[in-house]
């Protein structure tokens, strides 16, 4: 899903309309043999020294510097946004999200120890293993939801370059998603263990693997719904504005 999810936002920020006017800058022709070269090196230094990361990231800038080329000018820009979401479509990438999937696991668990004491839900923390007096329940990575941050986050940017969001406004909604996707494994776990004396005994061991997708989708879905709506809200807070100082609208009055 992070390879389509990649391309589909990459294939869209390439070909959305573009204003010449209002361009942040201008990728100029003559960086092309210097994207080359690097790229170049990148990739041979990656093949023999056995860097797979050295060599994607060649080969990325050997597309680079491809689209560049044949071009025009004015897709620069863009051209830079899509392949950096490329750049994280690759598996490599995620290994940079290791220390905080593992934190954010551990604090799952720890946060749904603490849910579940206040539910009077008798349970205690034992690593990646909430035990109860009837059941144990182990939380393994691949299933605990935490694998989903480094998804979350590529389409977190996706979307934040797509409506043109501000770096800052995208970094709030980087670490913003981040941050849901970690109560929403907490709710989820919560679930599981309170709800496991009503099920068949098997059940507990597949649900967290049975709830990852739609656990995915909500998490996603959730965090576009929010930057839609904060680019609707400010656009529209920016043309009352411009309004008011182009004497275009009334000022609204304020109670003394």
């Amino acid at each position: 899903i992070r390879f389509t999810l990649g391309a589909l936002f990459a294939f869209i920020i390439i070909l959305r309309r573009k204003d010449p006017e209002q361009l942040p800058f201008r990728l100029p022709r003559w960086s092309v043999p210097i994207i080359l070269f690097v790229g170049v090196f990148l990739a041979m230094g990656g093949l023999i020294f056995k860097i797979h990361m050295a060599e994607w990231i060649g080969i990325l800038f050997l597309l680079l510097a491809c689209s560049v080329w044949i071009s025009p000018i004015h897709f620069g820009p863009d051209l830079l946004l899509a392949f950096f979401l490329l750049f994280w479509m690759h598996p490599l990438p995620g290994q940079f999200f290791g220390w905080l999937q593992g934190g954010m696991q551990r604090l799952s668990v720890i946060g749904s120890e603490l849910i579940l004491h206040t539910a009077n839900v008798r349970v205690w923390g034992d690593g990646t293993i909430l035990r109860t007096g009837y059941q144990t329940f182990l939380v393994p990575e691949a299933c605990s939801g935490m694998r989903t941050a480094v998804t979350v986050f590529l389409c977190t940017m996706g979307v934040g370059m797509l409506l043109r969001l501000k770096w800052f406004e995208t970094i709030a909604f980087v670490v913003l998603g981040l941050a849901q996707v970690l109560v929403l494994n907490i709710v989820r776990i919560s679930y599981m263990v309170i709800w496991a004396p009503r099920m068949p005994p098997e059940w507990a061991s597949t649900f967290l693997h049975d709830s990852l997708a739609v656990f995915l989708m909500g998490a996603i879905l959730l965090v576009q719904l929010e930057a839609s709506w904060w680019f609707w809200w400010s656009r529209r807070r920016r043309r009352i504005k411009e309004g008011i100082r182009n004497r275009e609208l009334e000022a609204p009055i304020r109670p003394a």
